[in-house]
């Protein structure tokens, strides 16, 4: 499990200001993608609906990776941007068992984690 997270995360905060660290793999978000569309297919037993719910969960991906590149190389033009950009970089320099949300401190705050 130590050597998962590793790979999922420990790499990235090695190599935070490498943009390609930022992103997972294509292969894990191809992989994981099916997995998910067929487990909304058999639950909601419908393809345009599962598609849709996939389309969903890209868009919200979406999101949340254009937020982590701008929270490592962005110039942010709003004052909430510059604010998750500071939550994220705290992250990264001396808190690095706390601040995760990337796109909102919400969870972070519901956790104990802020």
């Amino acid at each position: 499990m130590r050597a998962l997270l590793y790979l999922a995360h420990g790499m990235h905060h090695e190599t935070s200001q490498v943009v390609g660290s930022n992103f997972i793999r294509f292969s894990a978000s191809a992989s994981a993608s099916a997995l998910f569309f067929l487990l909304f297919l058999g639950i909601l037993s419908s393809w345009s609906r599962a598609v849709a719910l996939l389309l969903g969960l890209w868009g919200g991906y979406l999101l949340y990776e254009f937020m982590h590149y701008m929270a490592h190389f962005g110039r942010p033009r709003t004052a909430w941007m510059r604010a998750m950009q500071r939550h994220h970089q705290r992250h990264h320099q001396g808190e690095e068992c706390a601040r995760f949300g990337v796109t909102t401190p919400i969870l972070d705050w519901l956790f104990g984690t802020l």
